[in-house]
């Protein structure tokens, strides 16, 4: 569990699930990618109150931030092209 987790800083390579993302908070499928940052490190706390750091790459990257999103009122598909819902810029890696 992290309490008050904060990205500290991020790759600059960009990353996003080939399947899209989803949410049991949404109560329907919302096609698109979400293009999310590849590697970040992350400060929080434990349920102790004490202070952690840790450096996450791919998938757990991108759980981290979409919870982390969720805390600041952001959902998903907010990062989702709405003109393009699947446009991708060059370079993004896309995880199967």
């Amino acid at each position: 569990v992290m309490y008050n987790p904060k990205i500290l800083s991020h790759s600059v390579q960009d990353v996003c699930l080939g399947e899209g993302e989803g949410c049991l908070s949404v109560d329907r499928d919302v096609p698109g990618y979400v293009v999310r940052h590849n590697k970040i490190t992350v400060s929080y706390f434990d349920m102790a109150g004490e202070k952690h750091k840790v450096r996450l790459k791919n998938y757990e990257a991108i759980v981290v931030q979409h919870e982390i999103d969720h805390i600041n009122g952001i959902m998903f598909y907010d990062h989702i092209n709405k003109e393009n819902p699947f446009a991708l810029k060059e370079g993004v890696l896309v995880i199967e």
